[in-house]
């Protein structure tokens, strides 16, 4: 019999394919595939035992669209934890295709092989990035990442937990829904993450490590860190309902609203000027636009104030006047003293010759 919101009934393990020398095993009603022999990753971390529970009981507080996101997702071994606390769409994203495999057999072997449940082989800092680009949005993250790596198939050739979590990070919150949270954790013993430059960018992060170490691990508190992710709450006004795929659309408030936007100072013009264009003449484009706008205002510093941009005619003042002439008078422009405009007398100009600007010899 299921455990969580009772889907239905798990299919027997004969109906999933078991690899040569794999083992099946039981955890919090769950049933997964292990093998001891031919690797030294067995195919589950047993130190994230209360961490996958956390995830499952946080999807089932979760409210709306009820998706899932698992990065450097392994086995999927917390994809089935979600999806078992009633997530209706579950994303795994990893980079080796075996392990893609695995969770495939791992979510089947559970009951949860819908076409609702996504698994994509990338690397996943850059479709991160990608998917800032877009408009999906997940209610709850998990992401384990590796303390180190050099696959030639990353996009920066490297990776370093401890010098690159930060734009992870960064880039994780951006994927939440308005009330979203993210599961941060990595095995680093002496990992310190950047809070200083979190916090500039409108990252909340909060260290949940003791509620995640089971019992048996005990002696050893540091054999992981985990970190709970939200964003910084948007001001009153800022924001309206959730766009499809369970987004958020933001609206910036107007003209009244003054954003201080520059990383350490510096403002990048090239950048205002293209959320400015965007935002006033492609409609169809402006929640792109408003999310780079959202960016640039979490990366503020309080030496420059930029005005949102606001579509609106500028009227005539008494200084500037737009005249517009009767041609059916044959009338010229009106002028002002403040702004004259000057008709040439063809008459009094001088023959020139075609393209020469001298004048031409006289006839005869």
């Amino acid at each position: 019999m299921m455990t969580g919101d009772g889907r239905g009934r798990r299919p027997r393990p004969g109906q999933v394919e078991l690899p040569l020398g794999a083992h099946l095993v039981d955890e919090g009603g769950l049933t997964f595939e292990v093998n001891f022999t031919d690797r030294l990753d067995c195919g589950i971390f047993l130190d994230h035992r209360e961490t996958r529970s956390m995830v499952r009981e946080l999807m089932k507080q979760t409210m709306g669209s009820k998706r899932f996101l698992n990065l450097f997702a392994y086995t999927g071994t917390a994809t089935c934890y979600a999806a078992d606390g009633g997530a209706k769409y579950t994303t795994t994203v990893d980079m080796s295709r075996p392990s893609l495999e695995w969770a495939r057999r791992n979510m089947a072997r559970n009951g949860f092989d819908s076409s609702d449940n996504e698994f994509v082989q990338a690397d996943v800092l850059r479709w991160v990035d990608e998917q800032r680009r877009t408009k999906n949005r997940w209610d709850l993250i998990f992401c384990d990442v590796p303390t180190f790596s050099n696959s030639n198939r990353m996009r920066d050739g490297s990776w370093d937990v401890q010098r690159d979590h930060a734009e992870l990070i960064i880039g994780i919150s951006r994927l939440l829904t308005r009330n979203g949270c993210a599961l941060f954790s990595c095995n680093l013993r002496s990992f310190e993450p950047d809070m200083e430059k979190l916090e500039r960018t409108g990252v909340r992060i909060e260290d949940i490590t003791a509620q995640t170490i089971p019992e048996d691990f005990s002696r050893n508190p540091k054999v992981h860190h985990t970190f709970r992710v939200t964003r910084t709450p948007l001001p009153e006004g800022a924001m309206k309902k959730d766009g499809p795929r369970g987004g958020p659309r933001f609206r910036p408030a107007g003209t009244d609203i003054r954003v201080a936007v520059g990383m350490a100072g510096q403002v990048d013009p090239g950048t205002v000027a293209k959320v400015r264009r965007i935002w006033a003449y492609k409609p169809a484009q402006r929640f792109q636009a408003a999310e780079w706008w959202q960016d640039l205002r979490e990366v503020a510093t309080p030496t420059h104030r930029v005005t949102v941009p606001r579509v609106r005619r500028v009227a005539a003042t008494p200084t500037h006047r737009a005249a517009v002439p009767d041609r059916r008078a044959g009338n010229r422009p009106a002028a002002t003293p403040t702004h004259r405009v000057a008709v040439p007398d063809r008459r009094e100009r001088p023959l020139t010759s075609a393209g020469r600007g001298r004048p031409s010899r006289p006839m005869g």
